[in-house]
């Protein structure tokens, strides 16, 4: 029981913590700076690599997908998926696919 008390207490701790840093921050935080680096970044490579599973793509084949498409992006100074053309897209899945016939 003192071991569940003491993890209890630990979390509580963590949390009230958690609640100051927050709180200390938030009159620092720009609106403003925030909305205009949302498109920065591959926060859509997620969605893409759960889409392409939907689509019947073995998981670990769109994982590899979109981490080369995002590997491209980089090689390229792009710095969102959608910078990229579809072409891109289409030759990435179709060099994919050709290694591995499971994800057609």
């Amino acid at each position: 029981m003192c071991v569940l008390l003491d993890a209890a207490g630990s979390a509580n701790r963590a949390i009230e913590h958690t609640r100051k840093e927050l709180c200390g921050t938030r009159r620092s935080i720009s609106r403003q700076k925030i909305e205009s680096t949302l498109d920065r970044g591959f926060l859509d490579a997620t969605s893409l690599a759960e889409f392409l599973v939907t689509k019947g793509v073995p998981f670990r084949t769109a994982h590899h997908i979109v981490g080369t498409l995002v590997a491209r992006c980089e090689k390229e100074g792009k710095h969102a998926l959608k910078q990229l053309s579809v072409d891109a897209f289409n030759e990435v899945i179709a060099a994919s696919t050709i290694h591995n016939p499971q994800s057609k």
